[in-house]
């Protein structure tokens, strides 16, 4: 039997709460279906992490993981690798 593809999208930002409500949307219009989708701040004063709270509550399929103080971006894509087989950074 062949196991369904499991689609993980990483997004990394810093100082970027007006984008990612944008960002999030695109991801999730596309035509395969994602399993998750993981944010990822390194180290945001904005609103970033207001902004994903709310977002993580109307999706169970978004996650987000944040550090302080921010270390660069990356390191904001590196922290998700350790669990994914197969990946892209487009």
């Amino acid at each position: 039997m062949i196991e369904k593809e499991t689609i993980s999208v990483i997004i990394p930002t810093h100082n970027r709460s007006n984008l990612l409500i944008r960002a999030i949307q695109s991801v999730l219009r596309q035509t395969m279906e994602v399993n998750e989708i993981i944010v990822v701040s390194d180290g945001s004063t904005d609103e970033t992490d207001t902004v994903m709270a709310n977002l993580s509550h109307t999706d169970e399929r978004i996650k987000y993981i944040c550090y302080y103080p921010g270390i660069n971006g990356n390191h904001a894509r590196n922290i998700c690798c350790v669990r994914i087989l197969y990946f892209i950074f487009g």
